[in-house]
Parts: C-alpha cells; sequence; structure tokens
C-alpha cells in the first residue's frame, strides 16, 4: 500500500508514503519505489524518498543522487550530500564539494561534515 500511495493525487499522502518507506529495512525492495519518488514534483517527496536513499546507502541510486546535487530544494540537496559523503569514496566526496558554498547553511553544513568525516583517512 505505501508503494502504491507514491502515486497519490495529494502530495501530503505520497510524502508520507515516502517518509514511511525510508524508514524500511527491506532496501531491496523500496529502493526502486524511492527512485521512481525521486522524480516527483513535490519537494517533500523527494526529500523524503532521499532520505531514505541515504539509509540504503544503495549504489543504484548514484545516478539519481547526483542529479539531486542540482535539485532546486535544500532540503534534496542536503540528503544528497549526506548520501555520498556516506558513501566516502573519491568520486563520492569530490561531488559534494561544491555544496560547501550553497546558499542555505544545511547543504554547506552537510557537505563540511561530510568531507570532515573523512579527511581523517587522508
Amino acid at each position: 500500500p505505501l508503494i502504491e500511495a507514491l502515486d497519490a493525487l495529494d502530495w501530503r499522502e505520497a510524502a508520507y508514503a515516502a517518509w514511511a518507506l525510508s524508514l524500511d529495512e527491506r532496501f531491496a525492495l523500496v529502493v526502486p519505489s524511492l527512485l521512481r519518488a525521486m522524480q516527483h514534483q513535490e519537494w517533500r517527496v523527494r526529500a523524503d524518498a532521499a532520505a531514505g536513499l541515504v539509509r540504503s546507502a544503495d549504489p543504484r541510486a548514484i545516478p539519481t543522487m547526483r542529479a539531486a546535487l542540482a535539485d532546486n530544494a535544500w532540503q534534496v540537496r542536503m540528503e544528497a550530500v549526506s548520501y555520498f559523503g556516506l558513501l566516502g569514496d573519491a568520486e563520492s566526496l569530490e561531488s559534494i564539494k561544491p555544496s560547501r558554498t550553497y546558499p542555505h547553511i544545511a547543504v554547506r553544513t552537510a557537505a563540511e561534515a561530510a568531507l570532515k568525516t573523512q579527511d581523517w583517512s587522508r
């Protein structure tokens, strides 16, 4: 039912469905639905879906989360930064460096935190 609710006409219902799915530990089952939700018009749906993708750290989300680094909503961008920070490989960290100068403090803070966490290994 939650996966079906992602297609609800009411964005609130779709957002709550994305949020609930983001808490599901069965990532193999929910990641495809969360990826689909990342195409939703409403930023709240995309942000909740992105949060689930961060929790999953699923590599299937890389292209979608790379696009989310340019999302109009800072809430989505922040999650994308967190996702790539969690992956922690050189390419992922390089992709979030520009976010250190993003206008919204939450995105900048997420980028700085992700990059600082990885500095110990350099």
